[in-house]
């Protein structure tokens, strides 16, 4: 079965399963997301300076950046709230967890793109000045040096000081220092994994599930969300943040899903490809495999709804965008 087959395959069975949604709901959520994402990016603009925004952004994605980058901010912010709706903010800290969420995938995915078009991540952000953004004095480091080389790497630095800020200024953040320190953690080894080369890659066993960029900002998203809520369970937190890390592994399973080829032509790890070459000698195994990654993604749903309470309305329907960016359009007629 060729990778086009398998992602046609697994589109079935997330179809099935009602991961994918309508085409009506896809095209509402992805209009919010653009309406969401063009504020965000001109309020960052604003920040930063147009200029340096512009000359940055535009790197790898030409002068037609807003339109790209809007859906980057937006569905960055969409799919912060989905994450974090389990702890139950007021609105005026989800809209604050939601804003941060925006910068960090922004920040996630501009930082990617340079780094695999050729940019060494240690010129673009050191890792020293990613270590010490967490404090006052390293973010005030951090926006002095926002005002020194290229545009990405001053874009970046400044963008890097502005998402530890607002973090910090989150209303309960003083009083849990073990969730910022685990928030540093999980940035600190995202920066670690985009370093890695293929040969490492070839090399991870276990863990590397969990430890690939495409699963860990996922984590990323969720964390602050518990430097905003009033209360802190710590039986409920640790259970959101496994489940957090139980979505990230799932968005990798997909992610490979769609990158089979493009990971073995570049020598890098793929889940699924690992996982089929495992059960080529088994009858059906591709089908196997698509139903159980889908069955993953649907009992991720049952998990997120059994976490909440009163009349909280589902807002899963950005999940669906997400999953139809990787897999493809459904082809079935209950998806109008």
């Amino acid at each position: 079965m060729s990778a086009s087959d398998f992602k046609s395959l697994l589109r079935e069975e997330l179809e099935a399963r009602g991961l994918l949604g309508t085409r009506a709901s896809r095209a509402a959520c992805a209009a919010h997301a653009a309406d969401r994402g063009e504020r965000a990016l001109a309020e960052l603009a604003a920040l930063v300076g147009e200029a340096t925004m512009r000359r940055a952004l535009s790197t790898r994605r030409g002068e037609g950046y807003v339109t790209s980058y809007r859906y980057v901010l937006g569905y960055g912010s969409l799919m912060t709230e989905f994450l974090v709706a389990p702890v139950g903010l007021d609105a005026a800290q989800l809209a604050r967890v939601a804003a941060l969420g925006a910068l960090a995938n922004l920040i996630v995915t501009h930082f990617d793109e340079l780094v695999d078009g050729g940019s060494p991540r240690s010129l673009l952000l050191p890792q020293s000045a990613l270590a010490v953004a967490p404090t006052r004095a390293g973010r005030a480091l951090l926006r002095a040096g926002a005002h020194f080389g290229p545009p990405s790497t001053r874009l970046i630095v400044a963008l890097v000081a502005l998402y530890f800020a607002r973090a910090h200024d989150l209303q309960c953040a003083a009083m849990r220092p073990h969730v910022r320190r685990r928030l540093s953690r999980t940035i600190m080894t995202m920066y670690a994994e985009e370093g890695r080369t293929p040969r490492e890659w070839r090399r991870l066993r276990g863990g590397a599930a969990f430890q690939k960029k495409t699963a860990l900002p996922l984590v990323a998203l969720g964390l602050p969300a518990w430097l905003a809520s009033a209360e802190l369970d710590e039986t409920r937190f640790q259970a959101h943040c496994r489940w957090l890390v139980r979505v990230g592994k799932f968005v990798r399973w997909v992610d490979d899903a769609a990158d089979v080829e493009a990971d073995g032509a570049a020598g890098a790890a793929n889940l699924v490809r690992h996982a089929l070459a495992r059960r080529r000698d088994r009858p059906v195994a591709d089908e196997m495999l698509a139903a159980g990654i889908a069955k993953r993604g649907r009992r991720l749903v049952e998990e997120w709804s059994a976490f909440m309470t009163g009349s909280n309305e589902a807002i899963h329907t950005v999940l669906s965008n997400v999953l139809v960016a990787w897999v493809g359009e459904p082809e079935y007629a209950g998806s109008t």
